[in-house]
């Protein structure tokens, strides 16, 4: 049953992926509203002051597909709480470094990953007075980016009164591919920090 069950799963999302890539093929859309980037129009920015692009592009629009499904592997408290959530951060700690002067910014997911962790600690117990007042930041910013990109998959109305310890997988959704923006973070990260003499490790 287990294994008709899990072929069942892989099979939907394959099928999700194929009409993912079916979608993104023919579907007629504005050129201006990329998923990771703006428009591919050649602007060139000097990225000092104001000059600089509102999205970071990538060059990537991809989608993947995403079983929202309860885990394990990222625990709220224990010995290696921190350090699982920590993997969630990139190479650069979510910043990129952009133009000639190399200017630091922050990604917006992964700003929102940077919270997320900020609250498992507040939650384990890391709770002190400089903890409240970016704790007050994150869940707005967090409220926020949750109205900024609405996910309008439908998920049936039992969270009172499923067991979530035996139903463990959700629906699935449609996402835009976030290891393509770990993968940017990274390269970005590694010619920063060849450039640095810096570790590409960190």
């Amino acid at each position: 049953m287990f294994l008709r069950s899990r072929m069942i799963l892989l099979a939907l999302v394959s099928l999700l992926s194929c009409l993912a890539a079916f979608v993104n093929l023919f579907l007629i859309r504005d050129p201006s509203s990329q998923v990771f980037g703006h428009s591919l129009l050649g602007i060139e920015h000097t990225y000092i002051g104001d000059d600089y692009p509102e999205l970071w592009d990538i060059n990537s629009d991809s989608r993947v597909a995403m079983l929202v499904e309860e885990t394990r592997f990222y625990p709220i408290e224990g010995g290696d709480a921190q350090e699982l959530w920590a993997t969630s951060s990139p190479k650069g700690f979510g910043y990129v470094r952009l133009g000639a002067e190399e200017r630091a910014f922050a990604v917006s997911m992964f700003h929102q990953l940077h919270c997320t962790r900020l609250m498992r600690a507040a939650l384990a117990g890391s709770y002190d007075t400089s903890a409240k007042a970016h704790m007050q930041h994150c869940l707005n910013y967090i409220r926020q980016m949750t109205l900024c990109s609405p996910d309008l998959t439908l998920e049936p109305a039992n969270v009172l009164s499923r067991n979530f310890e035996m139903e463990r997988a959700g629906a699935i959704h449609v996402c835009a591919d976030w290891s393509a923006l770990y993968t940017a973070a990274a390269e970005n990260w590694g010619v920063f920090a060849e450039g640095k003499n810096l570790s590409s490790t960190q």
